[in-house]
């Protein structure tokens, strides 16, 4: 008899018929600088529609959060689940093995009676049925929330709730202890109609981008574009497009364009699409100071394949400054002219590209592009900035590109050390026939300059540095960088022929 009662009393039901108002389970890591708790709610409160809550890295600056409207049958079916667990018999429970690092975890329940279930652990050897909550938790209330998330309604809400995400970020980049994570690329073009009619076309593009912070010891450099703004402007014409991307695994979220006339009309197109790239929602509004909603079925089909394609090109450009996806170097097989006379030649196409620079800044029809990036690995690194300038010409004689670009600087500095590069190009083509670095740092300056031939292979090698005799790469990174700079010069500035 005495055993059947103790049988009895442990498997006695202590988890409450009452309405089930919220659950949650939680994840927190330690030791990980950075890294927030992550967790999963359902608010179910009484006379009110029920809601899953995902949040991820809460109490941190990349803190995430989403929610998704459920139904009463849900929250029914899950707390048909946590009593038939019979939860109750984790009340109060706690344990904590005084591990280092790890994760510790959290269930939590409350229901309209007023009871209350918390249970915490960190531990190896936790309660088999405080684990079976957590997973039963995790697995549903996740399940749930994929479910509202997979609809349209709840897609589009996801995607406004990134996007407001994504504007607080921008707004607050460089304000906090991380400094400013940003590119800026601004191109000056036009056209001189007559002598007193220049239209100048000036495009501003600023991409927004975070890093993986660090775990321990280990920087993980690549960087993730989150947000995107385009501004062009010419002869009173000018749009703007801002290009939203997904936090989590980087595919274009949302596309908004607005375009206004030099007489003042304007229109507007929202651009929403799921993972896999179709769109599911656009909205196009058009007029002048009121505008208004068009029908979708008395204009063109907008697909958003244009959107989709500018985020690819915008998105390569990114990859090749930001995270230096290299760009293979062309190679060619030409016949080279005698080395004085390539060096005459260079040092004449030297002077000549200088002065063209010095003209170009006084001039009212400038024709440039510049780069500036500001980045840096993690909090205890020093911000790092990178100023790009291209110059170049209209090539009326060019059977590829409509512009020529014929010089470019380059400008790398921190507190620890400062940077300058030029590259210069052929007269004739796009092709690298020098390039000079100068660094300084810790009192000390060293510079490497090489001249090289036809195809690109270097003649000459003046250096003023620790191996005097430079038995290095003789450019080879020189040639790398250029190689990617010219990619992206191309995709800016020269358009198909």
């Amino acid at each position: 008899m005495s055993l059947l009662l103790s049988y009895m009393t442990d498997y006695a039901q202590t988890t409450p018929k009452s309405q089930l108002i919220y659950c949650s389970c939680a994840e927190t890591p330690h030791g990980i600088p950075d890294d927030g708790k992550d967790y999963y709610e359902l608010i179910a409160d009484v006379g009110k529609t029920p809601k899953v809550v995902r949040c991820v890295d809460a109490g941190t600056d990349h803190e995430q959060k989403s929610e998704y409207d459920v139904t009463a049958e849900d929250v029914k079916r899950m707390q048909e689940v946590l009593y038939d667990l019979n939860v109750g018999k984790l009340k109060d429970y706690n344990k904590d093995d005084v591990i280092e690092g790890g994760h510790s975890y959290r269930v939590y329940m409350e229901y309209a009676d007023g009871t209350k279930i918390n249970a915490t652990w960190h531990s190896h050897q936790p309660s088999e049925l405080a684990e079976q909550t957590y997973h039963v938790i995790l697995t549903r209330l996740s399940s749930y929330f994929k479910k509202g998330s997979e609809s349209k309604e709840g897609q589009i809400r996801r995607i406004r709730e990134v996007y407001a995400k994504a504007k607080e970020m921008v707004a607050a980049n460089g304000t906090g202890s991380i400094g400013p994570r940003d590119m800026t690329i601004t191109v000056n073009d036009g056209t001189q109609v007559d002598d007193e009619f220049i239209i100048n076309e000036e495009t501003e593009m600023t991409f927004y981008f975070t890093k993986k912070e660090p775990t321990s010891y280990i920087i993980d450099p690549t960087s993730r574009c989150y947000f995107l703004t385009d501004y062009f402007t010419a002869h009173g014409h000018e749009s703007k497009t801002e290009l939203l991307f997904d936090p989590e695994d980087g595919h274009l979220l949302y596309a908004f364009t607005r375009s206004v006339t030099d007489s003042g009309f304007m229109i507007e197109d929202n651009n929403y699409f799921d993972a896999e790239g179709r769109l599911i929602e656009h909205k196009r509004k058009m007029g002048r100071e009121d505008l208004e909603d068009v029908d979708e079925d008395s204009e063109d089909g907008d697909d958003g394949s244009l959107d989709q394609q500018f985020a690819k090109e915008c998105l390569d450009i990114f990859e090749m400054m930001i995270n230096h996806k290299d760009v293979e170097p062309t190679t060619t097989n030409v016949r080279t002219t005698p080395k004085a006379d390539r060096l005459k030649m260079i040092r004449s196409t030297y002077t000549t590209a200088k002065n063209k620079i010095e003209k170009n800044d006084k001039s009212e029809l400038p024709r440039d592009m510049r780069i500036v990036i500001h980045d840096q690995l993690a909090e205890d690194y020093p911000p790092v900035t990178v100023d790009l300038k291209f110059f170049f010409e209209p090539n009326g004689n060019d059977e590829v590109f409509n512009n020529h670009c014929y010089f470019i600087s380059k400008q790398n500095h921190s507190m620890y050390f400062k940077e300058y590069s030029e590259f210069l190009l052929a007269p004739d083509s796009h092709k690298l026939i020098f390039s000079f670095t100068q660094t300084q740092e810790e009192g000390e300056t060293y510079e490497w300059r090489y001249y090289y031939d036809e195809n690109g292979k270097c003649i000459e090698t003046k250096v003023k540095s620790v191996d005097v005799e430079d038995t290095g790469d003789s450019g080879v990174d020189d040639k790398q960088q250029f190689s990617n700079y010219m990619k992206v010069f191309n995709m800016l500035v020269n358009k198909p022929m």
